[in-house]
């Protein structure tokens, strides 16, 4: 589907003199096949910026976010932000950690938001330190990268002093074991009353689908079970205030809404292949 793309692209431009930008769209398959056999798991972040491009505009990374009601002319992006907020509201004077920041999207957001507020991002991957420290613009953002715990990247005036911790997109990427012992060091490093807001990937299947299956390992390396994932919360020292189930009427519908934009995105032969692995993986997901 891919070469048939580049071929149409090609063709579309002896006949009309316009090159297309879409073309780099056809790398899209190649990243994926890197992603699954060679372990390339920063090439994510590359698919997701270019599909975030053609849609939106400006660059970033696609989130699952909370989609429901999304306001016109507002990014996904953004919307899912002002949504975590509202859950986890932030002192003008807070110290806050993006724990797992990636390229830093949230922890520049937090930035410029609570301009007399210090927040700090960190990361295990050194690349992602990197491209978030270039594009760092804000004088109360710090990003640093750790080892084994996070804590050895925390400032000292700062270690148990900290307001409001961000663990987003982090818990499915963890064993059990390693995610007791970040969230009892998250727990440790919290002012009391302090608040936290975690994300995690939930599943209940009892049904069976080859190419959804498929696609859910690509995209999320483990998956706890809610039950497990809250005992842990509770032994580290976590209390819950609210628990929100965001994924069936968050992500399936934002991608509905782009159904007819894969054309934008791709190529016509790619887009039909891409909404098709798209539309079994969230036939999945509807049914738990």
């Amino acid at each position: 589907a891919s070469g048939a793309d580049a071929v149409w692209f090609v063709i579309r431009y002896l006949c009309t003199g316009t090159w297309d930008v879409r073309t780099e769209g056809c790398y899209l398959p190649w990243y994926m096949l890197q992603i699954v056999l060679l372990g390339r798991r920063n090439l994510v972040a590359v698919m997701s910026k270019y599909i975030k491009k053609r849609l939106y505009g400006g660059p970033g990374k696609i989130g699952w976010g909370y989609y429901k009601g999304l306001p016109k002319g507002v990014s996904p992006d953004d919307h899912s932000f002002n949504h975590k907020i509202e859950l986890i509201s932030i002192a003008d004077d807070a110290t806050v950690v993006d724990l797992g920041c990636g390229h830093g999207w949230f922890a520049s957001r937090l930035a410029t938001r609570f301009p007399k507020a210090t927040v700090y991002g960190f990361d295990v991957d050194p690349k992602c330190i990197e491209t978030a420290i270039a594009s760092c613009s804000s004088c109360n953002l710090h990003f640093a990268i750790f080892k084994e715990s996070f804590v050895e990247a925390l400032p000292l005036d700062c270690q148990g002093h900290v307001d409001a911790v961000f663990v987003i997109g982090v818990a499915n990427e963890l064993s059990l074991d390693r995610l007791k012992s970040l969230l009892c060091d998250v727990h440790e490093q919290l002012r009391p009353h302090g608040r936290v807001y975690i994300s995690f990937i939930d599943v209940v299947s009892h049904h069976w689908d080859g190419l959804a299956l498929a696609f859910a390992t690509y995209a999320v390396p483990m998956v706890q079970a809610k039950g497990v994932f809250l005992q842990l919360c509770k032994e580290a020292g976590f209390s819950f205030t609210a628990i929100h189930d965001n994924t069936p009427y968050s992500c399936i519908p934002h991608f509905r809404r782009n159904r007819a934009r894969t054309w934008s995105i791709f190529g016509p032969c790619l887009g039909a292949c891409y909404w098709l692995l798209l539309s079994r993986w969230l036939a999945f997901v509807r049914r738990g």
